[in-house]
């Protein structure tokens, strides 16, 4: 998510340690852990790391202020504009219809 939204990862930490604190979200629905192996110089290393889902992404794109977090706001909202608006649009011609 740092990378995504090119924040560090510990104004990326406080974001979602907000989002729990607001209640706004779960953290046992919104986190895995997974044990990943990475060589660290010649030797490899296992570490847990936390994974967040997409409701996490999302809740933390609508917090972040920078201009990838901007862009991640403005083609989200277009996509969900544009889901509605196509989502309702069968239903309207449908009902059209009936009364002709």
């Amino acid at each position: 998510m740092a990378e995504l939204f090119d924040k560090d990862t510990d104004t990326i930490g406080l974001h979602i340690k907000n989002i729990y604190h607001d209640g706004e979200l779960a953290e046992a629905a919104t986190t895995e852990e997974y044990s990943v192996v990475q060589l660290e110089g010649k030797r490899k290393v296992r570490r847990k790391l936390k994974h967040y889902n997409l409701d996490m992404i999302i809740s933390v794109g609508y917090r972040i202020n920078s201009k990838r977090g901007r862009q991640f706001r403005v083609w989200a909202t277009q996509r969900l504009k544009d889901y509605l608006v196509n989502i309702h649009r069968p239903v309207r011609h449908r009902s059209i219809s009936m009364w002709r």
